[in-house]
C-alpha cells in the first residue's frame, strides 16, 4: 500500500514527515488525524475496503483512524515523559 490509497499507512505516514521535519508531538498528532480524516474523500483501492469501491467514500478509513489514535496516546506519553 502506499499513501493516498486509504489505509493507515494515510495516518502513520503524515505523522511520519512531521517527525522527520522536526515538530513537536502536538503537531505530529495532529498530522495523524489529518491524514486519517483525509481518508473520508478517498475510494478504497487496497485491502479488505477495496471490494466496496466508491462506497467507501464519506466515511474514515477505519485503520487509519486507530493507528492515529495510537500515534496521538505515543505522543501524549512522549509528552508526559
Amino acid at each position: 500500500a502506499e499513501l493516498g490509497q486509504r489505509t493507515m499507512l494515510d495516518a502513520w505516514g503524515t505523522a511520519a514527515d512531521a517527525a522527520v521535519n522536526g515538530r513537536n508531538a502536538d503537531a505530529i498528532a495532529a498530522a495523524a488525524r489529518r491524514g486519517a480524516e483525509a481518508t473520508r474523500d478517498m475510494i478504497a483501492t487496497v485491502g479488505r475496503a477495496a471490494r466496496l469501491g466508491e462506497r467507501s467514500l464519506g466515511n474514515a478509513d477505519p485503520g487509519s483512524v486507530s493507528a492515529a489514535m495510537l500515534v496521538e496516546e505515543i505522543c501524549r506519553a512522549i509528552k508526559i515523559a
